[in-house]
């Protein structure tokens, strides 16, 4: 059976939850989706920009690069998904700082 709590101990929490959240301070699960999806996307750019240098003569490299540019969107689409799926779960409430 669990223990009604206190007043006090209501205050205190809803506090700490408070100023907690006033730093910005976001699960590690959102945290790491965040970084995850971002590093995919830097990731995404690179191979973009080392198409777009490769001179359209080298049909073998841009062929290559075409071929990292599609496996890299499917990671970047994963990474995404994560990323919102994280953001959904985030507890969100509307608290007056």
């Amino acid at each position: 059976m669990d223990k009604i709590p206190t007043y006090k101990n209501y205050k205190q929490d809803f506090t700490t939850k408070k100023l907690d959240e006033a730093n910005m301070k976001v699960s590690r699960q959102l945290q790491k989706a965040t970084e995850d999806y971002h590093q995919a996307q830097l990731d995404m750019q690179t191979i973009q920009k080392e198409f777009i240098a490769t001179a359209k003569d080298d049909e073998s490299k841009r062929k290559e690069l075409k071929d990292k540019l599609i496996k890299q969107n499917e990671i970047v689409k994963t990474k995404e998904k994560a990323f919102h799926q994280a953001l959904g779960n985030e507890d969100i409430d509307d608290l007056e700082i």
